[in-house]
């Protein structure tokens, strides 16, 4: 799940869930617990749901309707002191650069990232979750249990 939509698509994960929030609030607002839940929920029917590798989908929740939220993350007291996302790898030793030419690094496929500061609408499939399925770990769960 992730809240960073040129991000995930950078990383190019086997399959991801977008949810159009401000950092640290993928899962929801602050004490929001019915939303937290709901989000939560929407996320692992999602990615059960997902088939074809790479599909981001986008659960479609918004933080608010005019998305007013964005413009103070990037142009705040400050302004957007962010440098431009580029698709060059960052290694910390030589040994790591080796291991990603070696296992072909996702960084050098994923040619079709974006190259922005913002936090884009990414190309993501817009569907709801096909799947009722509850997954078995411990937590989904409990998720499950708390909605009774």
């Amino acid at each position: 799940m992730a809240s960073a939509g040129d991000i995930i698509a950078a990383a190019n994960p086997p399959r991801a869930v977008f949810v159009d929030y401000p950092l640290g609030h993928t899962t929801g607002r602050p004490f929001r617990t019915e939303e937290q839940l709901a989000i939560t929920r929407a996320g692992l029917q999602a990615v059960e749901s997902i088939t074809e590798p790479g599909t981001i989908v986008d659960l479609e929740y918004r933080w608010d309707d005019y998305e007013a939220w964005k413009a103070v993350a990037v142009d705040g007291p400050m302004g957007d002191v962010r440098q431009p996302r580029d698709l060059e790898p960052r290694y910390q030793e030589e040994a790591d650069r080796v291991a990603a030419e070696v296992c072909g690094s996702p960084s050098r496929r994923n040619s079709s990232a974006r190259s922005e500061k913002t936090t884009p609408k990414p190309n993501v499939a817009s569907a709801a979750p096909r799947s009722t399925t509850t997954t078995s770990a411990s937590g989904a769960r409990r998720l499950v249990s708390s909605a009774k």
